[in-house]
This record gives structure tokens, C-alpha cells and sequence, in this order.
């Protein structure tokens, strides 16, 4: 490891997800990125805000899990280019709301454990196991096609509105625990039927 990366690593106090060891890092806002292609791999300490940089396609695991105090993450800007978010990505942040207008795959867990009231999704997506387990979610807006993993939504039990607009298949436990459903929409092409696995 050459001495920049030392030093950088030393600044932002957290663990890397495991990286070649061929891959070039660049500092961009508090943040370490692989290049080519640009992916997050690592937030600065202490962090609230986070704009994820225009030409990432990717948020490597782990890369902003906020356990042990590595970062306060409240506010998330994702642009169209990232098309994958890793496992446990923004676990244990205190994220309030997650928003998109284009396909992405959201990997297992990477938004459990935060505050998050409000999902919406207009565009393809696949969701990950747990993806958005335990928050404080009452309404999920699903517009596109959607591949919707076990227990995704599990322990939200807030949860007041689902409506998920698009070919949707359901795996078990998706929405497990939802004691305050009160509305469930699901409306797909016609003479498709949802399918639940």
C-alpha cells in the first residue's frame, strides 16, 4: 500500500471493503473511490450529507455502513449513473427517506436499521433480502418492474401504504410484520399476475 492510500485511509478511519490490490483510489468530498469504473467505497467519519459523485456505478459494500459511528448519513443524493448498492451499504445511518427515477439493484441489507419513512421507486428495481428492514416506513411507492427479495420490508410497523405499479414478483416474508397496513395496491400489465414466491 503506497503512502497516499495509507494516509487516506488514516483520514477516514474505516474499513474498506476487501479491493484488488491493482485498483487506483482517488479522495472525492470525504469520500474514496475506485476508479474505473467509479465506485464508493468509503465514507469519511462523521459524515451527514452524502452526494454520491456523478459517474459512480456502483456503492461497494460495507462502503458506508454507519455501525460504531463511521459516519451519521441522514441525507443521500444518488445520481442515474449507479446502478448497484451493495450489501449493507447505508446499514445503521439515519437516512428519512429513499427516492429514485432509474433501474438500480439494492443489495441485501443496504438500508436496514436507519429512520427512512418514506420509499419510492419510479423505475425498474431489484431489491435485496432485508434491503429495507426495521426503519420507520409508512408508504412505498413501487412504479416499474420489480423483483422484491425475502423479507425486504420486514419489521416496518408503520407501514400504512404499499402500491407497486409494474410486473412485480413478491419473495416470502417481503412485507412481514406490518401491523398498520391499512392500503395494499398492486397493478400490473394486463394478463400478468404477481407472482409470489
Amino acid at each position: 500500500i503506497n503512502s497516499w492510500y495509507s494516509d487516506v485511509f488514516n483520514m477516514i478511519e474505516y474499513r474498506l471493503p476487501s479491493v484488488d490490490n491493482g485498483n487506483e483510489f482517488v479522495s472525492i468530498s470525504g469520500c474514496i473511490y475506485s476508479v474505473n469504473p467509479l465506485k464508493l467505497c468509503g465514507i469519511a467519519k462523521g459524515l451527514s450529507a452524502l452526494t454520491i459523485a456523478s459517474g459512480a456505478v456502483e456503492v461497494c459494500d460495507y462502503s458506508a455502513d454507519c455501525e460504531d459511528g463511521h459516519g451519521n448519513i441522514s441525507e443521500l443524493n444518488i445520481p442515474e449513473s449507479v446502478t448497484t448498492i451493495g450489501q449493507d451499504a447505508f446499514h445503521r445511518c439515519s437516512l428519512t427517506d429513499f427516492a429514485v427515477n432509474h433501474d438500480i439493484n439494492i443489495g441485501n441489507e443496504a438500508f436496514a436499521n436507519n429512520n427512512i419513512s418514506s420509499v419510492v421507486i419510479n423505475s425498474n428495481v431489484n431489491i435485496g433480502q432485508n434491503a429495507f428492514d426495521t426503519n420507520n416506513i409508512h408508504n412505498i411507492v413501487i412504479n416499474g418492474v420489480a423483483t422484491i427479495g425475502r423479507s425486504a420490508f420486514d419489521n416496518n410497523r408503520e407501514v400504512e401504504s404499499i402500491t407497486i405499479k409494474g410486473n412485480t414478483t413478491l419473495d416470502s416474508f417481503a412485507f412481514r410484520y406490518l401491523q398498520t397496513l391499512k392500503e395494499l395496491n398492486i397493478i400490473v400489465d394486463e394478463g400478468i399476475v404477481p407472482r409470489f414466491n
